[in-house]
């Protein structure tokens, strides 16, 4: 059963998101506002002002289940009034900036769909506007911890960078050493021998230094099979690891015509 979330909250972020984008930019849209409402609200709305974007959110069929709620809903533009770049420029710079991403609370992800223009020249008071839509999605869930972040140190420029993944898949496991037994009776009380951390990640492949280091590995002798890796992952509940020193256990990098190339790395300490 899905938890219990606050619709207020949610358009409160979008509203949110909006403003910081804008402020970040003050210069470009420095003449101009947005209103953010819901349908019955923007109908009450009669005085529709040249400069003001306004933004309609439209609800969906929300789906819950095991602890999840999935909220769909559309977001509809009418932009500036006798122009279309600052609303287009809006829309496109908040879907690159804020799908995929966590509220500060971990309570819920966002993801949204580039926006799409529905006509143009609609006449609204003495102004034309164009009008936009764009889809998004709300995943709410208490706490979530999802795909962490992934930080590799480059020796080239001695410092850590972020390097996009798609996913990470980490593994312990621990040589147990058990106890004989003294009688039928006995029950083994083990002993941890030695503790082996292993990850795989997976990115798509892109020209750069981890890229170029795995390449020199396994088709050259320029770099040893004994290459030291450095990594460190941040993960959305605010839990940091350490740096992580690890060496190179499998790479495989599947080519086809048509798509884009995703490697398959596999690290262990």
């Amino acid at each position: 059963m899905g938890i219990n979330y606050n619709i207020d909250k949610i358009v409160d972020t979008i509203r949110g998101n909006f403003v910081k984008l804008m402020s970040e930019n003050e210069e470009f849209y420095r003449d101009y506002k947005i209103v953010l409402t819901f349908e019955q609200q923007f109908i009450s709305e009669k005085r529709k002002e040249k400069n003001t974007i306004y933004l309609v959110c439209k609800l969906q069929e929300a789906t819950l289940m095991y602890g999840i709620t999935t909220l769909p809903l559309t977001i509809r533009a009418i932009g500036e009034g006798n122009k279309i770049e600052v609303a287009k420029k809006l829309l496109f710079d908040y879907c690159e900036r804020y799908t995929n991403k966590n509220d500060s609370s971990n309570t819920f992800k966002q993801f949204y769909t580039t926006p799409t223009i529905e006509s143009n020249f609609e006449e609204v008071g003495s102004t034309f506007r164009s009008l936009y839509s764009m889809n998004a999605t709300f995943v709410v869930a208490q706490g979530m911890v999802d795909l962490p972040k992934c930080f590799f140190y480059n020796d080239s420029t001695n410092k850590f960078e972020e390097i996009g993944i798609i996913s990470f898949t980490p593994n312990y496991s621990n040589q147990i050493e058990s106890q004989a037994f003294e009688t039928t009776q006995s029950r083994t009380r083990s002993v941890a021998k030695i503790g082996t951390l292993s990850f795989n990640i997976t990115l798509y492949e892109f020209s750069g230094e981890l890229t170029n280091l795995v390449r020199a590995i396994m088709y050259s002798n320029e770099v040893g099979v004994n290459k030291l890796f450095v990594f460190r992952f941040e993960f959305s509940d605010g839990y940091k690891t350490p740096d992580i020193e690890c060496r190179l256990v499998e790479s495989q990098t599947p080519y086809f015509y048509g798509e884009l190339t995703i490697q398959s790395l596999t690290f262990a300490r």
